[in-house]
Order: C-alpha cells, then structure tokens, then sequence
C-alpha cells in the first residue's frame, strides 16, 4: 500500500455506519463496538504522538458511549472529530498501535 493510503473500509466506514445507525431500528452492540474501538484507537495513536486534544476528545467520546443512552448530537462531533484526525495519521504509527492492542492486555485509558 502507498504511503499515506489508508484501508478507509477498514479504518473509516464503521464509524461512519455506527453514527448513522445511533438511534435507528437498526442499531446494534457491533455499532456500539466499532465507535469504541475506533475511540480507542484514536485515544492510543493521539497519544504516541503526544496530541493531548484529540486524547480529550477520545476521552469524552468513550465516556458518553459507556452510558446507557446518549444521542447522535452527542457522539458525533466527537467521533466527527476523530474520524478526520485519525485519517490524517501515519499508516506506520496507526498499524503500531492495532499490533499493540492485539496483544490482548488489559489497556488503561489515563494520560
């Protein structure tokens, strides 16, 4: 893959669905997962490179995804946030970070 080429299928689509899907008949837990994880990996990337704005952001984004209601006008401009930033990142520093969270330790959200 050329450098700067992100898999935006893989990397960008599932959020994009998960927002589309908050409050909808079809919502379901793998869209409650996809904006988790993809806030996760935001969290992470941000934090290899010491953006400590989009770590907030992240921060924010998962604390209102781990109530038990919250509203797209809720999520959105967060994950809209991440979303942009996240594909402006580098393909090495994003692959580093899914490696390292594949090694299934238990991960702790903290500056």
């Amino acid at each position: 893959m050329p450098l700067n080429t992100k898999k935006l299928d893989m990397l960008e689509l599932p959020g994009h669905v998960a927002l589309q899907a908050i409050g909808q008949p079809w919502w379901c837990e793998s869209h409650l997962a996809d904006l988790k994880a993809h806030a996760v990996l935001a969290f992470f990337v941000a934090k290899r490179v010491h953006d400590e704005q989009v770590q907030d952001i992240a921060i924010k984004a998962l604390e209102i995804l781990s109530k038990q209601k919250f509203t797209k006008e809720d999520v959105t401009p967060l994950i809209g946030v991440t979303l942009e930033w996240l594909s402006n990142q580098s393909n090495k520093i994003i692959y580093q970070e899914v490696l390292e969270a594949m090694k299934c330790q238990p991960i702790q959200i903290s500056k």
